[in-house]
C-alpha cells in the first residue's frame, strides 16, 4: 500500500487518462528492477456465473507516464505533481525533479528554481504538460 505522503499518477497516453496511485484506491505499482507496472483493479460482469467479478488491469512501463507527489498543494488545495503546469503571480512555471529536490522549471528563462514555502500559498494549477500542451508555449 503506498503511504499517503508518497503519491503517484500515471498518465497512459493511448487513452488520455490519469491514473492516481495512492494509499486507499484501486491502482498499485508493482517495482521489480528496472520494470514498472501499473496495476488496476476493476470489476466487470462474468456472464456465465451472472457476478460481478474483479479483474486486474495490466500497464508496462512502455505504456504510460509515471510522475510523483510533490507533497504540496496550491492555493485552492490541489495537490501539485510533476509535470503540472502552474501559475505563480504573471509567471507560468512547469513542476519537475532536479537535483534531488522538486521545484519551478521557468518556461521563458529556462531555470529551475527549488520548491519554497509560500510558493504553496500563492500559486495555482492550471494544468499539465500531458492535457494542455499549449500551455507551455
Amino acid at each position: 500500500m503506498v503511504d499517503s505522503r508518497y503519491k503517484f499518477r500515471a498518465f497512459v497516453p493511448k487513452e488520455g487518462d490519469f491514473y492516481y496511485v495512492e494509499k486507499g484506491n484501486d491502482c498499485w505499482l508493482q517495482f521489480e528492477g528496472d520494470n514498472i507496472t501499473l496495476w488496476e483493479e476493476y470489476e466487470e460482469w462474468c456472464s456465465g456465473s451472472g457476478e460481478w467479478v474483479s479483474s486486474p488491469s495490466i500497464r508496462e512501463i512502455d505504456d504510460f507516464i509515471l510522475m510523483q507527489y510533490t507533497g504540496l498543494k496550491d492555493k485552492n488545495g490541489k495537490d501539485i505533481y510533476e509535470a503540472d503546469v502552474i501559475s505563480y503571480f504573471i509567471h507560468t512555471y512547469r513542476v519537475g525533479f532536479h537535483n534531488g529536490t522538486f521545484g519551478l522549471f521557468s518556461l521563458n528563462h529556462h531555470g529551475f528554481t527549488p520548491f519554497f514555502d509560500s510558493v504553496e500559498l500563492q500559486c495555482e494549477v492550471i494544468g499539465n504538460i500531458h492535457e494542455n500542451p499549449e500551455l507551455l508555449k
